[in-house]
């Protein structure tokens, strides 16, 4: 067990304000849309394929993992070609 004077500094020891580090909200896997996590994110149905195409995605399959991180930056992975 680490003695209390050799453990790691954390940010509330040195009163440094962290973000939250949250989950990300999956909106696409496997190529399946998650309508419910996509309403939740604030998306339109054409708002988010709108999304999609700014990607290049012109067929869901394509996408491998779509989601917003905890700072609401959406993020997406495509397949690798076979």
């Amino acid at each position: 067990m680490p003695r209390a004077a050799k453990r790691p500094l954390t940010p509330n020891d040195m009163e440094i304000t962290v973000a939250y580090q949250g989950l990300p909200l999956p909106l696409v896997t496997d190529g399946h849309i998650h309508w419910h996590s996509v309403r939740e994110a604030g998306y339109e149905r054409e708002e988010f394929f709108d999304l999609l195409r700014q990607f290049n995605v012109s067929d869901i399959r394509a996408v491998l993992f779509a989601y917003l991180d905890s700072e609401r930056n959406f993020r997406l992975q495509k397949r690798e070609d076979r």
